[in-house]
């Protein structure tokens, strides 16, 4: 669901029975209504309005002719007869500052503490679809595509879509468990979403921890990459590090336990970059028994190992074309044999040179020298 929010105020607002005069942009055709926006209708899609000029709108949805939707779900959301959309049949409502179209006044809204992804999803990746059973589940996460169009053809429908999009994200790290998913779709308000597989408990333990990351961070949708990553660093970097497997390798031990394993970072950082829109593949070392998230910082791969000695406050230059041999191991050229998986081709395709040095990317403030492997190269410091 992708909201816009209308330049113009209305003079006239909404009421249950309809009952209102076409003023200020709204007109009647019959039993339906329509919205003129300085000589175009609103259509195919969702719009905020300010429907009596108190600074508070309404969320309302146009189809493809300009007919305002009433008393129906749709994309997973529900409107009200008056065509505003509900959550369990309380109207969401969006603050905007008077006679003020910036974005970040529209993103004041008094649902966002709740629903800090509703209509967001689409534009995250993070869309839902009912597998053959009916059970809902993030279309791109592993479980749908093997569901839906079989263990085989799920890595490449995945892999071509990260190819498509240059986005890795959509082959790593979306939904990596039932209760992410269900977390998800709490932070949008879908009620509709049934995934019998999650533990509930867990899931809404996740969308808290995730909504108090969100009210530690409010700029989060107009913030940098490196802002995200370095918030999202500092988030994950509570938890301590143990060395028992267990159960301990999920974003819950992680974010909610405050305790786990390697894999515990890696699920928490990738949940919370996808939740924010940032870019992220998970580090491999060469020992290939370790693992961290890696982001994609103003198009710089830099890894933060909440795990390792000394990584607490820096991110890493990550090399990715040596980390892929250590990931991938197979006998086949991995510079022009493309298979899913095949990050070294992947990030060729695209040109990307692993850098030594950052400053041509970020302040001089922000960086520091290191030595890795006997090399000096430059770090990123955390914020």
């Amino acid at each position: 669901m992708r909201k816009q929010v209308l330049t113009v105020f209305l003079a006239g607002v909404l009421t249950a029975s309809m009952s209102m005069t076409a003023l200020a942009g709204w007109e009647q055709e019959g039993n339906n209504w329509k919205y003129n926006d300085n000589g175009n209708y609103t259509a195919n899609g969702w719009y905020w309005i300010d429907g009596n000029n108190d600074g508070i709108a309404e969320s309302y949805y146009f189809d493809n002719t300009g007919i305002l939707t009433r008393n129906t779900t749709i994309e997973g959301y529900t409107v009200n007869a008056d065509g505003a959309w509900t959550v369990n049949g309380t109207i969401q409502t969006k603050s905007m500052a008077m006679n003020n179209n910036s974005e970040e006044a529209a993103n004041t809204g008094n649902y966002d503490s709740q629903y800090p992804l509703a209509g967001m999803l689409d534009q995250l990746g993070l869309n839902f679809a009912k597998n053959p059973n009916g059970i809902d589940m993030l279309y791109w996460s592993q479980d749908y595509q093997s569901d839906t169009y079989g263990f085989d053809a799920a890595p490449v429908n995945r892999w071509e879509k990260a190819k498509e999009t240059n986005n890795l994200g959509y082959y790593y790290g979306l939904g990596q468990n039932f209760d992410e998913m269900l977390a998800i779709a709490k932070l949008a308000g879908r009620t509709d979403i049934n995934l019998p597989y999650a533990d509930d408990a867990k899931a809404e333990a996740l969308a808290n921890n995730i909504r108090d990351f969100f009210k530690a961070f409010p700029n989060w949708k107009t913030a940098s990459d490196y802002e995200k990553a370095s918030h999202i660093a500092r988030w994950i970097e509570q938890a301590d590090y143990v060395t028992n497997p267990g159960n301990d390798g999920t974003s819950y031990a992680c974010l909610i336990n405050k305790a786990c394993v390697c894999e515990g970072y890696w699920q928490a950082g990738a949940l919370l970059a996808h939740c924010v829109g940032l870019g992220v593949v998970p580090g491999i070392t060469s020992a290939a028994n370790h693992v961290f998230p890696v982001f994609n910082i103003n198009g710089i791969m830099l890894g933060y190992d909440a795990a390792g000695q000394g990584k607490e406050t820096l991110f890493y230059i990550y090399d990715v074309y040596e980390h892929a041999n250590y990931s991938i191991n197979r006998a086949v050229d991995m510079e022009t044999t493309d298979f899913p998986g095949n990050t070294y081709k992947y990030f060729k395709d695209r040109g990307y040179v692993v850098p030594t040095r950052l400053n041509d990317r970020f302040d001089s403030s922000l960086i520091k020298s290191v030595g890795v492997k006997g090399v000096t190269q430059d770090a990123l410091k955390l914020q």
